[in-house]
């Protein structure tokens, strides 16, 4: 579990990463399943706020990580 002691407790954007790296968790660790649809509400959160800059840079991680992983596997 990620320490949330650093973050303040109002900044969503700390809450966002953090979600998004215990997703990653759960996918890699537990439930690829449930991590992969935790990744893409988080996804479309921030579409939805227009975080659209955020929103790019955490995709391109997961673009990068999960659908890699995905192509390969077929």
């Amino acid at each position: 579990m990620i320490s949330k002691q650093f973050f303040m407790p109002g900044d969503v954007m700390s809450h966002v990463i953090i979600n998004f790296a215990e997703s990653f968790y759960c996918y890699y660790y537990t439930d690829k399943k449930q991590g992969k649809m935790q990744l893409q509400e988080t996804l479309k959160f921030l579409k939805k706020i227009g975080a659209e800059d955020f929103r790019k840079t955490l995709k391109l991680q997961y673009d990068k990580r999960i659908l890699r992983e995905n192509r390969s596997e077929k």
